[in-house]
């Protein structure tokens, strides 16, 4: 561009330092170490071992639960009754297609407060979690990895992503899943290490939970 002499106009100043943090911040892409000290919110798993060994479901975070055995649907299901016994609206993120309603209504969990959604591949199980989280009102969001292909499988560039959703939305994120999969990602990481399903009756048995062992593998340091 000239100016009206004829002469080049002289380029724009860059951004000072201060302008891009601020800038930054503003976008949420980073946080002040005062922002990431302070004590995140928690709710509970409706489950006292996980609640006991972890101190309850991270609010703006991701938290990931290995489950090599049994007992991913039990998980689900007391987190989501938990959740919507709060009047909160919930999203269960089922690449598997593993979820069974009448299951989950008879554990408790209120159906109408619960987006199923069913994500045939990878790309549509990260978009689908994204767009849920991007859209914000949910208090919990489940992403039950397990049981489905590994063609389905966020991948771990995706991880990053997915864990800065849910620290902007301020939501619950937790990930089932048979092996590790969000690593680092996850502010909270928990491995059940036995799961046994209790049964009651005589003659016709009856489910009546499960009793959990867990180990928690990993929790984010404070920052001070």
């Amino acid at each position: 561009m000239k100016k009206p002499d004829g002469n080049p106009a002289p380029a724009p100043a860059p951004p000072s330092g201060w302008q891009i943090v601020e800038d930054l911040l503003r976008r949420r892409l980073i946080w002040t170490a005062r922002s990431l000290a302070e004590p995140a919110p928690r709710s509970s798993f409706g489950l006292e071992a996980l609640d006991k060994a972890s101190g309850g479901l991270l609010r703006g975070g991701l938290t990931e639960v290995i489950v090599p055995g049994g007992g991913s649907a039990t998980i689900a299901y007391a987190a989501l009754r938990a959740s919507t016994s709060r009047g909160e609206m919930n999203a269960l993120i089922d690449p598997g297609d593993g979820f069974d309603p009448e299951a989950a209504a008879a554990a408790g969990v209120d159906l109408a407060r619960l987006l199923w959604l069913r994500p045939p591949d990878r790309a549509a199980t990260l978009r689908g979690t994204e767009i849920v989280l991007e859209t914000g009102g949910f208090g919990l969001v489940i992403l039950d990895l397990v049981g489905c292909r590994s063609d389905q499988l966020p991948s771990r560039s995706a991880w990053p992503r997915l864990a800065r959703r849910a620290r902007e939305g301020r939501t619950a994120l937790l990930a089932l899943a048979s092996h590790a999969q969000a690593r680092h990602c996850a502010s909270l990481s928990l491995r059940v290490t036995r799961a046994r399903f209790r049964w009651r009756g005589s003659g016709r048995l009856y489910w009546d939970g499960v009793e959990l062992e867990v180990e928690l593998l990993r929790r984010a340091p404070k920052i001070s």
